[in-house]
């Protein structure tokens, strides 16, 4: 403006302009020292070391939409878990099952004595025995209570399975909400790059 081509209202919103970019500047700075510490802390490391990340991230340009559902889904560590507590329902279930059937055990033990005695009318004594035994226990009527506990793990696997449902409907919206806001930010992204090529001409 002092050569008379601008005006000072635009030197002052110019100038307005740079202060705030300088603010935006420092606030980034204070975040990313912010992430420095928590990831430091996350990582078991001292608080204060310090260390450079990469400037820029390259933007993959195919993503296969599909592919990363599938993925989304299969390397999910809380289906994973909710697919084991349905095994271990299952598990309950053929043990409630097993219980209505006979049990059998088998014994066998064995034994030896040996004394040797200095005077009297025995002056030794060696006795060895061996026994057996074999017993088979039926339930004589416990029907409510087996059927009780096997309509409880029936339960359970139902229940497991909604949960294994319930998991795999939010990993997909998750999914869906983050492959949509990559296509909005591949998008900006490409429209700051031409802006950038705009800009330089």
């Amino acid at each position: 403006f002092e050569l008379g081509a601008f005006s000072k209202m635009d030197w002052l919103r110019a100038q307005v302009d740079l202060n705030n970019d300088s603010a935006a500047v420092i606030n980034q700075k204070q975040s990313i020292l912010q992430a420095k510490i928590t990831l430091n802390q996350l990582l078991n490391r001292s608080p204060e070391m310090d260390f450079n990340v990469a400037d820029s991230i390259p933007l993959t340009q195919m993503i296969n939409y599909q592919e990363l559902k599938n993925q989304s889904i299969s390397r999910n560590t809380n289906i994973q878990t909710a697919q084991k507590q349905r095994l271990s329902s299952e598990m309950n279930l053929q043990i409630s099952k097993g219980n209505r059937l006979p049990v059998g055990t088998f014994n066998v033990g064995a034994s030896a004595f040996n004394a040797r005695f200095g005077a009297g009318f025995l002056v030794s004594n060696r006795n060895i025995t061996t026994n057996g035994a074999l017993s088979i226990a039926f339930p004589l009527y416990n029907g409510s209570i087996f059927r009780r506990q096997i309509a409880n793990a029936q339960l359970e696997i139902k229940q497991a399975e909604q949960n294994i449902k319930f998991i795999e409907n939010q990993t997909q919206a998750s999914f869906e909400l983050a492959y949509r806001d990559y296509e909005r930010t591949k998008a900006l992204y490409d429209l700051e790059k031409y802006n950038n090529q705009v800009a330089q001409q």
